[in-house]
């Protein structure tokens, strides 16, 4: 169908050149006005979540109500955390307050942090797990589970961070154990299909300074690889 439509299609209005495809038509409405009630942006309430998480204060999220599967997993996550996450009332809204626990260290989960399908809550969670000095277990769906994680691997790798994954079409769940360790020398993110890890590690440096084995940052250099 689609290879149809582009054989026909002429940016000139000739005769035999319209698409032998159904098409709807929309016509303008006679609403003067309609409330449009949107979802939030998952990806930015995600990397908002992590950072009242991380944070010093108490946080309060709106526009809550529509959020999808990816943030409640996120929620979930940090709830098993220690992260204290309450769900309210305001005005006929619903907000979330999130009690930042700043840089006091988290509660290890007395279970698996089940990211769902969220591959960014995914990254993020593990590169602030990976600050603690405690084992911690990752998973996901069977979405997840078979995406490629091998970018984050490689920095856990290059942070000294203890790794176990299995391998093939299920890569999940993944164990890591640090704390960290920060190279002397450049650290490489690939970066070319997605940035996610490179995210994760800019949300949990503020971890890194205090958790690692190293006194500083100073010297950290990262080396964004595009091609």
């Amino acid at each position: 169908m689609v290879k149809r439509w582009v054989r026909k299609w002429s940016p000139e209005v000739k005769p035999g050149l319209m698409p032998d495809v159904e098409v709807i038509s929309v016509q303008p409405s006679a609403i003067e006005k309609m409330t449009w009630r949107l979802p939030p942006s998952k990806s930015h309430f995600i990397r908002y979540l992590a950072f009242a998480a991380l944070g010093h204060q108490n946080i309060r999220l709106s526009n809550v109500e529509y959020a999808g599967h990816d943030v409640q997993s996120m929620i979930r996550c940090l709830r098993q955390l220690g992260i204290v996450i309450e769900q309210v009332n305001n005005d006929g809204a619903s907000v979330l307050n999130v009690k930042g626990k700043g840089h006091s260290s988290f509660t290890v989960p007395s279970s698996v942090l089940h990211c769902g399908n969220s591959g960014l809550s995914f990254r993020i969670l593990t590169l602030i797990c990976a600050t603690m000095d405690q084992p911690v277990m990752l998973d996901g769906d069977e979405s997840l589970r078979q995406r490629p994680h091998d970018e984050l691997i490689n920095l856990l790798d290059q942070f000294k961070v203890d790794t176990s994954y299995g391998h093939g079409k299920e890569a999940l769940p993944l164990l890591i154990h640090g704390p960290v360790t920060i190279p002397e020398s450049t650290v490489e993110i690939a970066v070319n299909k997605t940035s996610q890890a490179l995210t994760g590690l800019i949300i949990a440096s503020s971890q890194l300074s205090h958790r690692s084995t190293s006194p500083s940052l100073d010297n950290l250099f990262l080396n964004h690889t595009l091609s």
